[in-house]
């Protein structure tokens, strides 16, 4: 992943579920900041949000990140391509 801010948000969401508050101050990151970055992971499926009232709660996507786990570590010569199917190759 290029952007450090979205790989300390994946591994902080990875442990347990957040809302941006919690997160913009475990990061030490801004609001809009977090929002950006979240939107952008949540666009691309490996986060998911519910609401609360009005705050916004974020986790990773735990059945998205098993597939991709089960895929990269797969020894099977059948799918030679691995990962493809889950990044567009």
């Amino acid at each position: 992943m290029s952007n450090q801010t979205r790989l300390q948000l994946l591994l902080t969401l990875a442990r347990d579920e957040h809302s941006v508050s919690e997160l913009c101050e475990m990061l030490e990151i801004s609001q809009p900041s977090a929002s950006h970055h979240l939107g952008l992971l949540r666009m691309s499926g490996l986060v998911r949000d519910r609401r609360r009232g009005k705050q916004v709660f974020y986790t990773i996507d735990r059945e998205l990140w098993s597939d991709i786990g089960r895929r990269f570590f797969s020894t099977e010569s059948t799918n030679p391509g691995g990962l493809s199917p889950l990044i567009g190759g």
